[in-house]
């Protein structure tokens, strides 16, 4: 009417009043007693809306809102009435718009009356079916009404803000009689707020010291009970709602009838809403109990001050978090993928200021609100790295938490499993989140890893390394920490066992017994697989290697298990005898395999003094035999340079076998195979000059015969190309003996063939004894 001029002499018509009622009052309306006869010209006006024009639209909530107030105002929807509604239009259009309306089932005439009415689609009488259904109902369903009146969880908003742990406590309905049988849901809740409702039996007084007795029974469990003012209009209310609810469950004639769906559906509605209002009085208005003891609460406030003042006093020693991402239960995909970077940074780069991480990603945010604003990585005397937390308000709210994992990890004799903290840290009075307890475990490991021994999947581990990260992340039942007692480890033993260390990786290395055990081990998982395993050492050497190799305890591994190795008392001597096992684990490999280099060199006549001219004749050996394997052999030659690695490729070609599965008749097979290789090389070079290549060794045959019986000899050898100037140098020596003795050609010969056939004899006889 305020917007609306007065000069267009427009009409406030009873269309335009009922779309006011219907926009503002329809709630109101459908839990009246009108509530039938509105839903059935709610539902005849929105079929008219769907097929008809204004001016049927117009005559229908005209007509719809005359019958609604016929009664009280008596005034009826007659033909005279219905044309002072619709001023605009002529007779013509009105008697057509109401044949179409009587038509679609809109209206009806009624011929007594002289007036038109709103259809009567429904019949069906819904008090009569709510009483029916009430009377059916045993007993109140606490639990079933719970779920349709929507309770909602009250959170403990001001803990939430002081610490950033969101909690929340579970609204739970109990009968009176039933709080003895109450066993609260597992769920993540802090806390329940139990509404007890009496029946009608029982006086207040009564009832309250039921609440009192109980709420101090219950100490595992953080539960208020209340007792409400009003809890016989709860009931009342609980009732017709799931009267209303089996009746819409279970009437089959609602199939067919809208009109009754609607009214059904809007009478549930308004009562939900009725019984939510009373519930949020019921809750907000009880007199509450916890541990025995009343709980105040001022008028005006809600139930969020007592859940806060109930989980600070619950979870007392929280640390502050104040990280949405983090600080959950289960946090997102993304927040996951920020947690695996910011633990790998924190093992590779803890000596960096932000852990070295860049820039703002996800983990740069994490990295910020647990581990920096509690002063658990900063930088102390020039150097980054973990520590204890900080001497600030954050850094001391986790002390709590980080003296409680040192404490369990202390009392135990064997590896204490993560887990164990994990859940302790997630009981009260800490309450951390899962979210966050990878991140503060990783923290605390490497805030105390100098007195910490580390297990992986059952195994000692000797480093913090990007492994132990991924088994951390994956399952906490798979890490394990022990104290090491820096008090039991002292002594000779330690200082020389630091020095066999340092003697033998040319590292120097501290006294420290974690750090001697984690490099005891290191250097034994770092020796070559053929070392790991073989037998061809001393047996004091071989026992270590066990020893280390199996270590899961550093403390057993260094003062029980090798001084046993020794069986000596003496510090001293047993130090000495870890530092000759360590020298000869050290040198096995590489002495084997110069073993093996040697009796190569010595089958391709060639020594590691002109390893120069062995690769010359390798080059001129390669691709000219036609062997595949004998060209790959004097290739691989052409580039040794007597490296181990050169030499462990040549080996592995010549028994078929990687150097990582070598067992220890492998290098024997090697010396055949190679000494095999030698022979066909040293052939290939004598026929080198057919493929027009400069042979680099000739093949020579001599026949020596003295006349004698049996003293004919034949020998076949070769010469290098290298030994040519010495053979030079032997002949002009044999020519200027020869030519001063004066004796004539075949005294000569005779001569040189006796001396050759007693260098061939003697030469057989110096093989025979060797062999």
């Amino acid at each position: 009417m305020r917007s609306t001029p007065a000069d267009t002499h427009q009409l406030f018509g009873p269309s335009r009043f009922w779309d006011y009622l219907r926009a503002n009052l329809e709630p109101a309306i459908l839990a009246s007693n009108d509530s039938h006869r509105w839903a059935q010209a709610a539902d005849a006006i929105e079929r008219c809306e769907a097929r008809g024009t204004q001016i049927h639209v117009d005559l229908a909530k005209s007509i719809a809102l005359i019958d609604m107030f016929r009664n009280g105002s008596g005034l009826a929807a007659d033909r005279i009435t219905l044309e002072t509604c619709v001023p605009y239009a002529d007779k013509d259009a009105i008697d057509t718009a109401l044949s179409d309306l009587t038509r679609w089932s809109v209206a009806v005439f009624r011929k007594h009356m002289d007036s038109w009415a709103i259809f009567a689609g429904s019949d069906f009488d819904i008090d009569s079916a709510v009483a029916t259904a009430a009377a059916q109902i045993t007993g109140l369903d606490l639990d079933r009404l719970a779920k349709l009146a929507g309770l909602q969880p009250v959170l403990a908003k001001r803990h939430y803000h002081e610490t950033g742990s969101l909690r929340w406590f579970q609204t739970e309905l109990r009968n009176l009689v039933d709080l003895a049988k109450a066993t609260p849901r597992t769920n993540d809740a802090a806390g329940y707020f139990i509404l007890a409702l009496p029946d009608q039996g029982e006086s207040r007084d009564a009832a309250l010291d039921v609440c009192r007795n109980f709420s101090a029974q219950n100490g595992d469990h953080l539960i208020a009970i209340g007792l409400p003012r009003n809890a016989l209009r709860i009931r009342e209310l609980g009732n017709e709602l799931v009267a209303l609810e089996a009746v819409r469950a279970s009437r089959p004639e609602l199939e067919g009838d809208p009109v009754a769906r609607r009214e059904i559906a809007a009478r549930i509605s308004a009562v939900s809403a009725d019984l939510e209002e009373e519930l949020r009085h019921g809750f907000s208005n009880a007199n509450w109990y916890e541990s025995g003891k009343r709980l105040r609460l001022d008028h005006g406030t809600s139930l969020s001050k007592i859940a806060s003042n109930l989980a600070d006093k619950r979870f007392q020693k929280a640390p502050k978090i104040h990280s949405e991402l983090l600080n959950r239960q289960k946090p997102s995909s993304n927040t996951q993928a920020g947690v695996r970077a910011l633990a790998h940074a924190m093992v590779k780069h803890a000596n960096q200021l932000t852990l070295g991480i860049e820039g703002f990603p996800v983990e740069r945010g994490l990295y910020a609100t647990v581990l920096a604003s509690a002063g658990l990585h900063r930088e102390i005397h020039g150097v980054w790295g973990f520590s204890a937390p900080a001497d600030t308000e954050i850094g001391q709210s986790y002390v709590p938490c980080w003296d409680a994992a040192a404490a369990i990890i202390a009392d135990g004799k064997t590896p204490t499993s993560l887990k164990r903290i994990y859940d302790l840290w997630e009981l009260p009075p800490y309450g951390i989140r899962r979210g966050v307890m990878p991140i503060l475990a990783l923290a605390y490991i490497m805030a105390n890893r100098n007195s910490l021994a580390l297990y992986g999947e059952g195994k000692f581990q000797v480093e913090i390394d990007d492994y132990f990260v991924d088994i951390l992340l994956q399952d906490e039942n798979l890490v394990g920490l022990r104290k090491v007692d820096d008090d039991a480890f002292h002594g000779a033993i330690l200082d020389g066992v630091a020095k066999a260390i340092t003697v033998t990786t040319k590292q120097a290395c501290s006294t420290e017994p974690l750090d001697i055990a984690r490099r005891l081990v290191k250097f034994v998982r770092d020796l070559p697989p053929w070392a790991q395993r073989t037998l061809n050492l001393p047996s004091a050497a071989q026992d270590v290697r066990r020893v280390l190799l199996r270590a899961d305890d550093p403390y057993k591994a260094l003062f029980v298990d090798l001084p046993a190795v020794f069986e000596n008392p003496d510090p001293a001597a047993v130090a000495t005898g870890i530092q000759q096992a360590l020298h000869d684990l050290n040198d096995g490999y590489p002495r084997m395999l110069a073993a093996l280099a040697d009796k190569m060199l010595a089958a391709l006549a060639a020594n590691n003094a002109n390893l120069g001219e062995l690769r010359r004749r390798a080059s001129i050996v390669s691709g000219i035999s036609g062997d595949l394997r004998l060209d790959a052999f004097a290739g691989r030659i052409e580039n040794y340079d007597g490296d181990i690695g050169a030499l462990e490729s040549i080996a592995s070609l010549a028994i078929n076998r990687p150097p990582r599965d070598w067992n220890d008749r492998d290098p024997d097979q090697a010396a055949l195979a190679l000494a095999g290789f030698g022979l066909k090389f040293r052939q290939a070079e004598t026929l080198a000059l057919v493929k027009g290549r400069n042979p680099s060794r000739q093949a020579m045959a001599l026949v020596i015969g003295t006349g004698e019986a049996g003293s004919a000899v034949i020998e076949e050898f070769e010469v290098a190309d290298s030994d040519r100037p010495k053979i030079d140098a032997l002949a002009r020596q044999l020519n200027k003996v020869l030519a001063q003795s004066g004796a004539d050609r075949n005294l000569i010969l005779a001569a040189l063939a006796k001396s050759g056939l007693q260098a061939a004899q003697a030469h057989q006889q110096k093989t025979k004894k060797a062999g």
